[in-house]
């Protein structure tokens, strides 16, 4: 059984907690890991869920915290993580700064397969998801990019289907992401009703 990590990123409010609660329910973990800071170590929160794919392994989900996104170049890396899921407020009217931001902060991982989910759509500037994707084509960033509800199991499930098939893309066309053996059945019946 393979355990595949996914790192979730994205400002505060964006629906981190909410995605990995949508998905893995009350089994969300709260627990610290410290990066080293020059000569001090830096603890970091992380609220963490584990989603069983029958026959397959699991999705190990990482929601990273927003007020230590200077720090996430230090953390993501190809060889401790599968994968990166960000998630932008489209609430926001600093949503294309964000997403400036966090690309910023994790294009040390380029090689890692990202997908966007933009959240609160229903709740203010519908402007922004075209706005966004256009931010992604200048940014020669071609990933894919979602309207959800981070608080809707069957939104988030798209959103990680998305991402897998980004994976095996990657795979297909020379990564190294061994890790995706036994992920082949559609994710659909898993966590997408």
């Amino acid at each position: 059984m393979n355990e595949l990590p996914v790192l979730i990123v994205g400002p505060a409010g964006s629906g981190k907690s909410a995605a990995i609660r949508a998905l893995c329910g009350d089994r969300l973990v709260r627990r610290q890991v410290v990066l080293a800071d020059g000569d001090n170590g830096v603890a970091i929160g992380l609220e963490t869920g584990e989603l069983e794919i029958p026959a397959a392994g699991s999705l190990s989900l990482l929601a990273y915290p927003a007020d230590k996104s200077r720090l996430l170049g230090r953390f993501i890396a190809p060889e401790m993580h599968a994968g990166v899921v960000l998630l932008i407020d489209g609430r926001d009217e600093a949503a294309i700064e964000e997403l400036r931001h966090y690309l910023q902060q994790i294009s040390s991982a380029e090689s890692l397969p990202l997908a966007i989910g933009v959240t609160h759509l229903d709740l203010g500037l519908r402007k922004n998801l075209d706005a966004l994707a256009l931010q992604m084509t200048d940014f020669g960033l071609h990933c894919p990019l979602f309207r959800i509800d981070a608080r809707q199991r069957g939104d988030v499930g798209v959103l990680l289907e998305a991402l897998l098939l980004s994976m095996y893309v990657a795979e297909a066309d020379g990564a190294s992401v061994d890790r995706l053996t036994g992920f082949t059945e559609p994710l659909s019946s898993g966590f997408c009703s």
